[in-house]
């Protein structure tokens, strides 16, 4: 998975899809590499795909203006740094770890 800004590439994570479907293959299980170096040993990460659309890499949720995370597809308004960018947005934390959502690593 490659995320590129402005035909830049920002974000690669690699995946291993082998024994998986459309709907599994995007799991902390299944990462091979990422440019977080947190990512593979932090506890109680949301990673996943949550409907539609929706890619979700965070901490566990403790309120929006404390929500850690590294990577949210999503085209959903629950928390106010969702509003932030024409849906479908694509947040990243731009750290070498993860970072508070509310400034996704600036």
């Amino acid at each position: 998975m490659v995320l590129y800004e402005n035909d830049v590439e920002v974000v690669s994570l690699e995946f291993s899809a082998m024994g998986t479907n459309n709907l599994d293959w995007f799991s902390r299980a299944n990462l091979i590499s990422s440019p977080w170096v947190d990512l593979k040993t932090a506890p109680a990460v949301n990673f996943g795909l949550f409907g539609v659309g929706n890619f979700k890499v965070t901490g566990p949720y403790v309120g929006c203006n404390t929500e850690k995370g590294w990577l949210l597809v999503t085209n959903q308004f629950f928390c106010p740094w969702d509003d932030r960018a024409l849906k479908p947005s694509i947040q990243y934390s731009k750290l070498a770890t993860a970072s508070f959502m509310i400034d996704y690593g600036t």
